[in-house]
């Protein structure tokens, strides 16, 4: 009996292991996911196409900063539908991933830099800026870790109790 009780507590342990694991993976995914449609909605509200022609990009300062160079963590480029870059926070002015011109809604991305040393997530999304179709992309550094981390846990705590709980109960 003491040996399928133990078996029956090494089973549980890899079981909840996988699950609580494959659910904080998905957590974090559409947390990051969100945010990075969030981000991209504020740029799409930001960016005009004048009658005079050309486009413009107003961001509030604190997404100009929050975006720029300096700070590394965050970038943005917005395309248009030619394939050209109009806007971006890149120093060479790239497009950060390619562009599928099939794809509709946000489109995730996930990369790493040359030599693996940066871990890249981002997402791009097709918008109509007064008639006109642009890629916006946005793509955050993750090996930045902060805030964010603090807000999975309290949420994925919160959500996965309920497995946990039962599962010890019923191995009592």
């Amino acid at each position: 009996i003491v040996a399928l009780h133990v078996v029956a507590v090494i089973v549980a342990a890899v079981l909840l292991r996988s699950v609580l694991h494959w659910s904080l993976a998905s957590d974090v995914a559409k947390l990051q996911l969100s945010t990075m449609a969030a981000q991209i909605e504020m740029f799409a509200r930001c960016l005009d196409r004048p009658a005079t022609g050309g486009w413009s990009l107003r961001l509030p300062e604190v997404a100009r900063d929050q975006y720029s160079d300096s700070y590394g963590r965050y970038r943005y480029a917005i395309i248009d539908d030619a394939g050209a870059v109009i806007f971006s926070s890149r120093p060479d002015k790239q497009p950060l991933f390619a562009i599928d011109p099939n794809a509709t809604g946000i489109v995730p991305h996930k990369a790493r830099t040359p030599g693996g040393a940066q871990t890249i997530a981002g997402a791009s999304e097709r918008k109509d800026i007064d008639g006109h179709p642009v890629w916006i992309q946005v793509s955050e550094e993750l090996s930045h870790r902060d805030v964010i981390v603090d807000d999975v846990l309290t949420d994925f705590l919160q959500q996965v109790l309920w497995i946990i709980v039962p599962v010890l109960l019923l191995l009592l």
